[in-house]
């Protein structure tokens, strides 16, 4: 199976979006259920849009290759 490296534009999207996740969970300390269930729900997230993309890649490995014109 083929691995397709994150851009630079993802990456930094995931840097944003894992700094945003910290900030919370420190500024949530005092009351770490809130924290714990709102991580929870953004990891939730994460994985579904992680799922959604690696659904598009499978279709996408099982169409046959194009043929170039030219």
């Amino acid at each position: 199976m083929r691995t397709l490296p994150l851009s630079v534009e993802q990456m930094k999207k995931k840097i944003d979006e894992n700094k945003l996740f910290l900030y919370m969970v420190v500024h949530d300390m005092r009351s770490p259920t809130v924290s714990i269930k709102l991580g929870l729900d953004r990891t939730k997230d994460v994985l579904e849009e992680i799922k959604a993309i690696i659904k598009g890649l499978e279709e996408q490995l099982k169409q046959p290759p194009r043929e170039e014109i030219g």
